[in-house]
């Protein structure tokens, strides 16, 4: 499988990024930076997957995580994992008088089981 490292081929491209508000968008900009690679950025959204959409109507490349990739994974979208890996973490929310409620742990518990598949896949990937 192709993997893009370091961000070497993608110097000079039209770049889709995350916003400047999430935390990935800021691990995304230090891998390029220490790799000394310059990208034109075009597009910035706060949303993996209007990434991937902007991406299919031809306006760039971005990197995402792969549950956004999930939904265009059959579309004209060529997906490649990226190197360094580039961590994109979610929290689930609650309010704290339901800490030890059956019904939230059973969620929780379901969610974990659901995202253990993404686990062995790349942390982020080249759309």
């Amino acid at each position: 499988m192709d993997h893009f490292s370091g961000g070497g081929s993608l110097a000079g491209e039209s770049f889709v990024s995350l916003s400047l508000e999430d935390g990935a968008r800021t691990r995304v900009d230090r891998a390029f930076e220490a790799a000394g690679i310059h990208r034109q950025m075009m597009l910035e959204t706060p949303f993996g997957a209007t990434i991937c959409a902007l991406v299919e109507q031809g306006l760039g490349v971005g990197i995402v995580n792969p549950i956004a990739a999930d939904d265009y994974r059959r579309s004209g979208i060529a997906f490649r994992p990226f190197l360094p890996e580039i961590p994109f973490h979610g929290h689930a929310l609650f309010p704290s008088r339901n800490l030890n409620n059956p019904l939230i742990d059973g969620f929780v518990s379901l969610v974990r089981e659901e995202l253990a598949g993404y686990e062995t896949t790349a942390a982020g990937l080249m759309a």
